[in-house]
């Protein structure tokens, strides 16, 4: 493809000119070597923006091209592209195959989660579980960490934090292959990864651990809707039994109005949780999170108990409203049922929430007759 383009681009045809140059042996090795790596280094040093590379990190390159092989190695690439068309040129790749990979790069196995990678590569294909499979039957170490997020990320985590394996319809079978394949997911003193895919959205992951042995602590089994163990972290006074904290159970209470545990809320407010505390992560209250997720009778809940109706968000300058009416348009993963923002709408307005003008002539817009009809109930 890039040949015919620039057959067709004599500009493109000239940019492209050192290919040609790479495939004389020798030669081009000696070019590429003289004057202490000149041209490569004009090359790295041209292209970037200035300070890019230090001389201390340019030596380090040198270094390497150094290497015996190095440079004939690295102008393969290009000869290769000279053989397209002549199979008897082309050896067919057998497996095993060396891989070479950079020092700081994730290992293979955590590209499957996509996350916390180059943002290009962050998509999930349906047939991810049978390559991690192949990977790990290779040998790839399923506890092995990776650099990103400040290191010590295995892939299980990666992937039960990931929103692509969701989209995918591939979470579950992921995690079901690496735990089989003997993932860690309650190593004493490392952080909770029921909380980890809370604090990220995932929902269906938390409950799928959790399900699978992963400890909980009271932000977690709130979180997952485990009132029978969230129970157990309060005495008869209703105080906080320790390890429990009241940080744990703020964020439990927030993960239980975004998933719309309505019991868990219910009990966490019978034991002291302000319902109009600002929580993470952009200082909303739990009606946001409860409205935002189109969860009906959280939201009746939480209206019933006082939960201030116009209460502004710090980060979007929302109103539970319009986390209400953002959800409605807006599609979300997992999708939620258009009714159940009608309803929630319907509940908001009933409790005085503030209508702009402006929002029934974007239903009118819209031709929305149901959200007409419930911004004009009043």
């Amino acid at each position: 493809m890039l040949a015919g383009y620039a057959w067709r681009h004599p500009t493109q045809l000239l940019m492209s000119s050192y290919v040609a140059a790479f495939q004389v042996p020798v030669m081009a090795e000696l070019a590429l070597e003289a004057a202490g790596h000149a041209l490569l280094r004009a090359a790295l040093v041209q292209s970037s923006r200035p300070g890019t590379f230090s001389e201390e990190e340019l030596a380090v390159y040198r270094q390497a091209w150094s290497q015996p092989g190095a440079l004939a190695a690295m102008l393969n690439w290009y000869r290769a592209g000279a053989l397209r068309g002549r199979a008897s040129a082309v050896r067919r790749v057998t497996v095993p195959t060396l891989v070479l990979w950079g020092d700081r790069d994730s290992a293979l196995l955590h590209y499957v989660a996509a996350n916390g990678i180059e943002y290009f590569r962050q998509k999930t294909p349906r047939n991810a579980p049978d390559v991690t499979r192949v990977l790990l039957r290779a040998g790839a170490d399923v506890e092995a960490p990776a650099d990103m997020y400040g290191g010590g990320s295995t892939t299980i985590g990666l992937v039960a934090t990931s929103i692509t394996p969701v989209v995918s319809g591939v979470l579950i079978p992921l995690l079901e292959v690496l735990l089989d394949a003997g993932a860690v997911i309650d190593k004493s003193g490392a952080a909770s990864i029921v909380n980890a895919c809370l604090h990220n959205g995932r929902q269906e992951a938390a409950q799928f651990l959790a399900g699978r042995g992963a400890p909980l602590d009271l932000e977690g089994a709130a979180g997952v809707g485990r009132l029978d163990l969230v129970e157990g972290f309060f005495d008869s006074n209703s105080g906080l039994r320790p390890p429990a904290t009241r940080e744990q159970m703020a964020d439990g209470f927030t993960w239980a109005c975004e998933f719309g545990h309505s019991h868990v809320v219910e009990f966490l407010l019978d034991r002291g949780m302000d319902m109009a505390a600002r929580v993470k992560h952009h200082g909303q209250t739990g009606l946001h999170w409860a409205a935002g997720g189109g969860h009906v009778e959280t939201v009746r809940v939480l209206l019933e108990r006082g939960a201030p109706v116009d209460a502004i968000d710090d980060t979007w300058q929302g109103t539970p409203i319009q986390w209400a009416f953002f959800g409605l348009m807006n599609h979300t993963t997992p999708p939620v049922e258009a009714e159940r923002y009608y309803s929630v709408m319907s509940l908001l307005v009933a409790a005085g929430a503030t209508i702009k003008p402006a929002w029934r002539a974007n239903a009118r817009e819209m031709g929305d007759e149901k959200l007409l009809a419930v911004l004009d109930e009043r």
